[in-house]
């Protein structure tokens, strides 16, 4: 049963036993709520019995004094004199209430009770003998009277006079005599007491977890019984547990208190989150706790934190119960580390491995106190904390404050704070809550640059440090002359508050926006507000840097966002690219766009991604020159068309079709021919010949003809792939190109079909042998390596050649081409032959190109030698004399019937 003690009030009370009169009266009459302040000891006057029980508050003593037997006695000092005071106590059975003063009992009131029901009357006595009878028989005896009925019950009694406790909080008592209530103010009281004899709480077992990280095994908690009073004494009453396992848990069994108030105790080893091993030494943690309703507890770094300053409170008379001694204290702690703690439950609820914020907030206190300490100099910073905050209830250490803040911003930016939780996860004790967010919001908020994501710091603000707490100023500056020697930082994430050092970029733009709240419009330019020269680019959410490009040419920067578009400044077109160079100089900077001057093609096709149908294979000619491009749909641009590709647009080429012939849609005088599956140039045609064509079944390239006198040539160089063995054919110095433009070269033995591939004509011709079809004198047809219906020309065919065209001393002028020959040795083309200056191969080389054109016949001089057409390009005649037969020359086929 809790009691109050009273004190503030003088209380000479006149005390009446129940049933005795003026209870009420003199306990009334007798109150007084005033109390007289005295400077000092020496102003008190004089206690005699006329000021009996009188009290005066000593401004010298800072506390209470009452005049009893002679003597001023001091109320809650030090001393005998100290015990002083007056309380009421209730009685066991709820009967009454004793009233103590000084220790010793000055009387008891009792409650009144109803009074017994008043038992039923007696009995009625036996009715009177009847009279006697008149002259005749006697009379009989008259009949017993009846028995009397029992009394009506007695009324109840009249209401007793006795008191009774009605209410008692901290602050005052109620107390009801009869009919009549009266309350007596406590201010200045002690606080609770408990009735001797009679246990508050009584638990079979009372747990907990220790925690710093988790108390390991073999620690020790100890539960101290407190006398319920304001100055937290212990009563000498104790009961002790083990942790027997390495998660912190205890128990301590058959707890039986006469108070609920208790001081805990956890002394040990314990685990430790930042190094994620067990402590070399062990420290000791306090809690305070009030067991009314609970018969759970954990001790932690808060508990122990909060110790002095609750025990201060309670003390002082500042509040009047653990509870709110330790709400108060608690939310000045989290205050302390910029933690608003509303919502929160008690101290000893909290639990490193619980989930939600307040235990995410207990864990965070936990990793920055321990710090790199030791466990020496960690018990001495919680003592330093403890008294620090004891009778103001701030942090005021601005230097420990800055120390642990430096400590735990270097190790943000080196991603520790992953580190520390895989420490706990490891332990696999239970969940880890979100404690980077405070360890954030402290070192960020003790070093001036607020909480980060908040509607005052915006994500991407960039801030110097305000306050320098352990750190030297001039690293904090709001100004500074060089990228190197300031240190500043961003905001970059909302959810972890998480704010990292700014590089040197976002320094030089302190005060722009970067992140995702920017109002900075995309690819807007700057110059460096320190680095004048510094072109920056806004990009995605941050700045970045430029070129001169970016700030001179008016159109904003290039940003990958912009990446081939085309812009016009003044008259000039630029395109904005993708770095060319990797690893450039620019690349180094972070400059992987820029301006460069826009092609042709960029130019003349600007917008078309809009204008355009752009189906594939698309032709237009260009919007501002007279190009022609071609949109490729699997790349999604434009590109330079060909000449085939915008002469030839939208004109079918297809199987059936193959050798079927067009002039250009653009350029008209040039001659297209279908191979079956695409359009191929052939030559250009401005004296309007007439030509044929021929596919070749063998490869489906298509030659054009042309009809000279009674014969009909192949108006262009073979080019068919021959290889049999020695039989060679050649592509001018080896390329492709070559062969796409003046043809094969050839071999003799290759051009008679030596190999037999494709007649029996040539068979084994070649150097060294000597050939029956070959000789000067044959009249048999070799097709040697031409299509079928063709054949290699004999000395004589080319003869009648010659004469159609009015003899060998003009035939290379009219038989050459009219391009391609160097130093002006081109030809007339007069009918379509077109001579190409295709050059020879030559043991193992190849000569000449640009300046001689050699063909071969089927006609040999010898075993060793054969016979060929050589054109000069400075010689109007066509030379015929023998050669190798391992020379290469070019071959023109003939066809059989004409």
């Amino acid at each position: 049963m809790k009691i109050l003690k009273i004190a503030g009030f003088a209380i000479p009370l006149t005390l009446i036993a129940c049933g005795d009169s003026g209870t009420t009266e003199n306990i009334t009459n007798n109150y007084t709520s005033g109390m007289e302040i005295a400077e000092k000891v020496s102003d008190l006057p004089k206690c005699t019995t006329d000021n009996e029980g009188d009290q005066v508050w000593v401004k010298e003593k800072g506390a209470a004094s009452i005049c009893v037997d002679g003597k001023w006695n001091v109320i809650g000092g030090s001393g005998a004199a100290a015990d002083f005071g007056c309380e009421t106590k209730n009685l066991a059975d709820g009967s009454g209430v004793a009233i103590y003063c000084a220790g010793d009992s000055i009387g008891v009131v009792l409650n009144g009770k109803d009074g017994a029901k008043g038992d039923k009357g007696d009995i009625g006595e036996t009715g009177a003998a009847g009279a006697d009878g008149k002259d005749g028989v006697d009379g009989k005896d008259g009949a017993q009277g009846l028995q009397g009925e029992k009394g009506d019950a007695g009324s109840d009694g009249m209401p007793g006079i006795g008191c009774k406790v009605v209410s008692q909080t901290e602050d005052a008592v109620t107390i009801q005599c009869g009919d009549d209530l009266f309350s007596m103010n406590l201010n200045g009281g002690s606080g609770e007491v408990v009735v001797p004899g009679e246990d508050v709480v009584s638990l079979a077992k009372l747990s907990g977890v220790s925690q710093k990280g988790p108390f390991i095994n073999g620690s020790t908690v100890t539960l101290f019984e407190l006398d319920g009073s304001r100055s937290l004494v212990q009563t000498g009453r104790t009961f002790g547990g083990e942790i027997i396992t390495d998660d912190g848990r205890f128990s301590v069994n058959n707890v039986s208190l006469k108070s609920s108030y208790v001081r805990m105790t956890a002394n040990g080893f314990y685990r430790n989150e930042v190094t994620g091993k067990n402590s070399t030494a062990s420290i000791v943690l306090n809690a305070y706790s009030d067991l009314q309703a609970r018969s759970s507890v954990n001790i932690n770094l808060l508990t122990h934190l909060e110790y002095y300053r609750v025990g201060y409170l309670m003390e002082n008379g500042l509040e009047s119960t653990i509870k709110a001694s330790k709400k108060r204290a608690q939310k000045e702690i989290f205050a302390a580390f910029g933690i608003d703690n509303d919502g929160f439950g008690y101290s000893e609820d909290l639990d490193v491995f619980g989930e939600g914020d307040q235990n995410a907030a207990l864990l965070a206190m936990s990793i920055l106190l321990q710090g790199d300490r030791s466990e020496a100099d960690l018990s001495a910073l919680l003592a330093s904390f403890g008294k620090d905050i004891e009778e103001d209830g701030t942090w005021d250490d601005k230097a420990t404050r800055g120390t642990i803040a430096n400590w735990a911003a270097l190790r943000d930016g080196a991603g520790n704070f992953g580190v520390y939780r895989g420490y706990v996860e490891r332990w696999d004790l239970g969940s880890v809550p979100e404690f980077e967010k405070y360890l954030r919001n402290f070192w960020s908020r003790e070093y001036g640059l607020g909480v980060c994501g908040s509607d005052t710091v915006p994500v991407g603000t960039v801030k110097n440090a305000t306050n320098n707490n352990g750190k030297a100023s001039n690293d904090y500056a709001a100004t500074y002359t060089s990228q190197t020697n300031k240190n500043r930082f961003i905001c970059v994430d909302a959810d972890s508050l998480k704010w990292r050092e700014a590089t040197d970029i976002e320094k030089d733009t302190m005060g722009l926006k970067h992140g995702e709240l920017t109002t900075h419009e995309q690819a807007s330019v700057i110059n460096g507000q320190i680095n004048t020269d510094y072109v920056y680019v806004y990009e995605g959410k941050q700045y970045r840097r430029g070129t001169d490009l970016d700030k001179n040419l008016g159109l904003g920067g290039c940003t990958k966002a912009r990446v081939d578009s085309v812009w016009k400044s003044g008259s000039a077109w630029y395109t904005c690219v993708d770095t060319i160079v990797p690893n450039s100089k620019l690349n180094s900077l972070g400059i992987m766009t820029v301006w460069r001057t826009s092609t042709d093609i960029e130019k003349d096709t600007i917008h078309w991604s809009t204008l355009k149908s752009n189906f594939d294979g698309e032709v237009s000619k260009g919007q501002i020159t007279d190009n022609y491009y071609i949109y490729e749909k699997s790349k999604g641009a434009w590109r330079n068309a060909t000449q085939v590709e915008y002469d030839t647009y939208g004109i079918e080429c297809s199987a059936e079709k193959i050798a079927s012939t067009m002039n250009g849609l653009i350029n008209t005088t040039k001659i297209y021919a279908c191979n079956g599956t695409a359009w191929v140039f052939k030559r250009d045609n401005p004296q309007n010949h007439k030509f044929g064509t021929v596919a070749d079944v063998r490869d489906n390239q298509v030659y054009l003809t042309v009809t000279i006198g009674s014969q009909t040539w192949m108006a262009e160089n073979l080019n068919y792939d021959y290889n049999e063995g020695t039989a060679k054919s050649y592509c001018y110095s080896n390329s492709s190109a070559n062969c796409d433009e003046y043809g094969r070269l050839y071999l003799w033995s290759a051009a008679m079909d030596s190999a037999a591939v494709f007649s029996n004509a040539g068979k084994g011709c070649g150097y060294g042998t000597t050939c029956a079809a070959a000789s000067t004198s044959s009249a048999t047809l070799v097709r040697g390596v031409c299509p079928e219906g063709w054949h290699l020309p004999s000395n004589s065919d080319w003869s009648i050649l010659w004469t159609a065209i009015g003899g060998t001393s003009t035939a290379g002028t009219k038989l050459k081409s009219t391009s391609d020959w160097n130093s002006g040795g081109n030809g007339e083309d007069a009918y379509g032959f077109s001579v190409l200056p295709a050059g020879l191969y030559y043991d193992g080389s190849f000569r000449n190109a640009g300046y001689y054109g050699y063909f071969w016949s089927s006609t040999e001089s010898d075993s060793n030698n054969a016979y060929g057409k050589y054109f000069l390009y400075d010689i109007s005649d066509v030379d015929e004399r023998n050669y190798g037969k391992y020379d290469g020359f070019s071959v023109r086929c003939l066809r059989n019937s004409n």
